[in-house]
């Protein structure tokens, strides 16, 4: 799987306890509740760990989405004089998205490729999003084929796309 960028949940719950020692410390210095202050930060710290649970873990409803997705796509095999790779480079450009691109080094991908007989073939994507942003994405199927060795696999775009499929 591809992802999109770096998961901070792990840093955020650790800062959040921080935060809510202090704050219920500074609270019980101001009211004089010294002595409660393990039964205070503790009905406090389950709430927050309820809340943090449903809201940022893949428990609740927002975190950890999955869905599929289809495309067409136009595929190419890409000669390189300097590649470290024994295995064909097979470059898919989405065709409603032009600039985006995924790539395999893979001859099984390019024998069924070429066996296919068009450029433009369908790829089924399996996505896993977070409040609506995917966070990462994994073809499922290349025209059919669902299983390929690959010794390598990229996405990645050129130029400045305006607009993404993953939008």
């Amino acid at each position: 799987m591809i992802l999109a960028y770096v998961d901070v949940r792990p840093t955020l719950f650790i800062l959040g306890v921080l935060v809510l020692l202090l704050v219920v410390y500074i609270f019980c210095r101001i009211n004089k509740k010294k002595d409660k202050f393990g039964k205070i930060f503790g009905l406090i710290f389950c709430a927050y760990v309820g809340l943090f649970t449903f809201f940022l873990t893949e428990i609740g409803p927002f975190v950890g989405q999955r869905d599929t997705r289809e495309f067409i796509m136009t595929w190419k095999l890409v000669e390189e004089e300097n590649s470290n790779s024994d295995q064909p480079h097979v470059r898919l450009e989405y065709k409603d998205f032009p600039g985006h691109r995924i790539g395999h080094y893979s001859q099984e991908l390019l024998d069924h490729l070429e066996a296919q007989g068009t450029n433009e073939i369908e790829v089924i994507f399996s996505t896993v999003s977070d409040y609506g942003n995917v966070r990462g994405y994994s073809a499922e199927s290349i025209a059919g084929l669902r299983e390929w060795s690959r010794e390598w696999s990229y996405g990645g775009t050129s130029g400045s796309p305006t607009s993404s499929p993953w939008d």
